[in-house]
């Protein structure tokens, strides 16, 4: 595996989180204002899972150690959220 290939999975990786926990971020504090909550709910968790999948499947390409970086930088957008976005409000 080359540098660039590394770094490419790493970083889709960590879009894809990114996208992933901001999303559930915005969701959850969304939620108290919402009028139809359990539409958000479900309509937010399904669009999340599939951008999440699709972009593991572009990434991937069936080696187990393309999708461990994958993971990896999942793993680490989950972190860069939870840096940024701890004790952050949605403004309305």
């Amino acid at each position: 595996m080359n540098a660039v290939a590394f770094l490419i999975r790493l970083l889709g990786g960590l879009a894809v989180g990114i996208f992933f926990y901001g999303g559930l971020w915005f969701t959850v504090n969304r939620l108290a204002t919402s009028r139809y909550r359990a539409l958000l709910l479900i309509g937010s968790f399904g669009i999340r899972t599939l951008v999440v999948l699709s972009g593991f499947l572009l990434l991937i390409e069936r080696r187990w150690d393309y999708a461990l970086l994958c993971l990896i930088g999942f793993t680490m957008g989950r972190l860069v959220v939870m840096k940024f976005m701890v004790g952050r409000r949605v403004r309305a």
